[in-house]
């Protein structure tokens, strides 16, 4: 008995520390570099230098404040949304923040690395619940997405290739990012979050700048202020991702 008892415990300890070495390996994944197709969208020739400020993981109550601070420099920013948190109050939010300029993603319908990514079938069936919810406020076509956790993530593993291959054949366009704030990591403070981003922004003309909108990232509002600010100090304007 004692000897199945600790077996048993081997087994769930294996399990965990493997669970936690896919999670440690996914939000090394908010440090990832950019996907090599995105130059085909970023003419990285032109000799300007141009911020793409995004954000993961809303819509929420920050998503509102953000938006505010990005009103205030009369910025447009890229928000990849997990559908799930859309209700009628966020709905006519996303709907406004389209029509105002903003670029829309998909990030997913329910943020749950296990359910999407157990097999190609698994995320496509989340993807395309997250498609139908999105677009019922977004009246243009959405053809940007970001993978939960990104491109890199372990828990994709042997699907991957077939899932970008998917997404590619239906036009879909999937950023990762350059540059992160790595403000969904340890509730990091304010300072933390702008010096994260600024460390890095100087080594592209076209820094991609992960940061996130959801419900406990309320230092990343107060941070936008001082990114924003520092970027415009190194002569950086900005714009939105898209397929094109």
């Amino acid at each position: 008995m004692a000897k199945r008892l600790f077996a048993g415990f081997m087994l769930f300890s294996t399990t965990i520390v493997i669970l936690l070495l896919c999670v440690a390996i996914a939000q090394e994944g908010e440090k990832a570099r950019t996907r090599d197709a995105i130059s085909s969208t970023i003419n990285n020739n032109d000799n300007q230098k141009v911020a793409y400020l995004t954000f993961d993981d809303g819509p929420s109550k920050n998503t509102k404040r953000i938006l505010k601070v990005l009103d205030k420099y009369k910025i447009k920013a890229t928000f990849f949304v997990v559908s799930n948190l859309i209700n009628e109050e966020y709905g006519k939010l996303i709907s406004d923040m389209a029509r105002d300029g903003h670029s829309i993603g998909i990030h997913s319908y329910s943020h749950n690395y296990e359910d999407i990514y157990s097999s190609k079938k698994d995320f496509f069936a989340d993807f395309n619940k997250a498609e139908k919810q999105l677009s019922k406020y977004v009246k243009k076509d959405i053809r940007i997405c970001r993978f939960p956790g990104g491109s890199c993530n372990c828990f994709m593993g042997a699907y991957k290739d077939e899932i970008c291959s998917e997404l590619e054949k239906s036009k879909y366009r999937y950023y990762d990012w350059n540059v992160s704030g790595d403000d969904s990591l340890n509730d990091p403070s304010v300072d933390t979050i702008i010096g994260n981003v600024t460390k890095d922004f100087r080594n592209f003309d076209k820094p991609i700048i992960l940061l996130h909108d959801g419900v406990k990232n309320e230092n990343t509002v107060y941070a936008l202020t001082g990114i924003i600010e520092n970027l415009k100090m190194s002569g950086y304007s900005f714009d939105v991702l898209k397929w094109l």
